[in-house]
C-alpha cells in the first residue's frame, strides 16, 4: 500500500498539470510575445525610420498589436487561475458568497479592485492574481512609451548645403536728371525670376558642411550671421493701366512708372528705382496688403507688354 501511495502522488500531480496544458501553452507563447516585443525593438534601435517596412504599418503599430495580444493571453491566464482558486478558499469553512466575490474578480478589472474587501482577509493568493490584473493595464502604455523617435543629423556623402544668398540691395546707376535705372545685373536676375528663363545658382553656405546644420564664422562678436526675413503681398494693378495719345503718339502706362509707346518700345523708366506713391492703387489694398505695407522694404509695379 505505501508503495501504492507513492506511485499514485506523481501521477495525481501530472494529471493536474495535463489539465492546465492549455494555460502553459498561453504562457510560453506570452513568454514569445514578449521577446518578439524586446527583439523588434533591439532591432529598430538607432535606425532610421524610413527602414522600416511592414506590409504599410508602422513600428508602433507593430509593437502596439504585440503588446495588446500579450497583455490579453496574461489575462486569460490570470482569469482561469483566479477562478480555480475559489474552490481552493473554500477549502475552510467561509461564507458562500466569497465565491461570487473571487468569480467577479476572475472576470473583470472591477471585481479584482474590490476583491481585497469583500473577503475581509490579510492574505489571498488570489490578491497576487488580482494585483497582476491591474499592472496589466501598464502594459499598452508602457510598450508605447518604449518606442520613441528624435531628428537627428547624419552626414550625406557627396553632397553640399546650399541656399541662395546676396551681398547688398538693389543697384542703381544714373543716365540723367531724377532717373536711376538698375545695372544689367539686377535686370536680368529680374526677368529671369519673372519668366523662370534664368536657373539660379545657390551659393554654398560653409565648405565641409554636408548635413545642413552648419556653424559659421564670427562676423562681429558672436554674431555669426545676419538674415532678413522676407513675405510678399501682390495686387493686380491691370485695370489701372491708361492709354493717351501725345503728339499723335499712344501712350500706354501707369500713374507714375513705366509708359510704353505703340505697345513694345520703352518711353521713360524701364527698370527704374525711384520713390513714388502707391496711393492711386489704394482702393485694391485689403487688409492683408495693408498689414505688410507699413514695413515694406521694396514695392514693385511690373508694366509689361507682349509682342501681340
Amino acid at each position: 500500500m505505501p508503495k501504492k501511495t507513492a506511485e499514485a502522488g506523481p501521477t495525481r500531480i501530472l494529471t493536474v498539470l495535463w489539465e492546465w496544458r492549455m494555460q502553459f501553452i498561453v504562457l510560453l507563447v506570452s513568454c514569445g510575445l514578449l521577446g518578439a516585443i524586446f527583439g523588434v525593438l533591439q532591432r529598430n534601435h538607432g535606425q532610421n525610420t524610413e527602414y522600416w517596412s511592414l506590409s504599410g504599418m508602422s513600428l508602433n503599430a507593430l509593437v502596439a498589436t504585440l503588446s495588446a495580444i500579450l497583455r490579453a493571453m496574461i489575462l486569460g491566464i490570470l482569469e482561469e487561475v483566479i477562478s480555480q482558486h475559489k474552490w481552493i478558499w473554500q477549502l475552510t469553512p467561509r461564507p458562500v458568497r466569497h465565491l461570487s466575490h473571487i468569480d467577479q474578480a476572475s472576470r473583470g478589472l472591477w471585481g479584482s479592485i474590490l476583491l481585497p474587501a469583500r473577503l475581509r482577509a490579510w492574505f489571498s493568493y488570489s490578491y497576487i492574481g488580482c494585483l497582476l490584473v491591474l499592472l496589466s493595464i501598464g502594459v499598452g502604455p508602457f510598450s508605447q512609451q518604449a518606442v520613441g523617435t528624435k531628428i537627428c543629423d547624419k552626414p550625406v556623402p557627396n553632397a553640399q548645403a546650399k541656399l541662395p544668398y546676396t551681398y547688398s540691395g538693389v543697384p542703381t546707376s544714373r543716365v540723367g536728371a531724377g532717373n536711376y535705372i538698375t545695372e544689367p545685373g539686377l535686370t536680368s536676375a529680374v526677368i529671369g525670376a519673372s519668366t523662370g528663363a534664368i536657373n539660379v545658382n545657390p551659393s554654398t553656405l560653409l565648405e565641409g558642411c554636408s548635413t545642413g546644420n552648419c556653424s559659421f564664422p564670427s562676423i562681429i562678436g558672436d554674431v555669426s550671421l545676419s538674415t532678413m526675413g522676407i513675405c510678399s503681398k501682390c495686387i493686380d494693378t491691370t485695370h489701372y493701366i491708361r492709354e493717351w495719345t501725345v503728339n499723335e503718339t499712344t501712350i500706354v502706362g501707369l500713374p507714375g512708372l513705366a509708359n510704353f509707346t505703340d505697345g513694345t518700345t520703352a518711353r521713360s523708366n524701364f527698370f527704374s528705382v525711384k520713390q513714388y506713391s502707391i496711393e492711386w492703387a489704394q482702393d485694391d489694398f485689403d487688409e492683408d496688403f495693408l498689414s505688410v505695407l507699413a514695413a515694406s522694404v521694396d514695392n514693385h509695379t511690373f508694366l509689361a507688354a507682349t509682342e501681340q
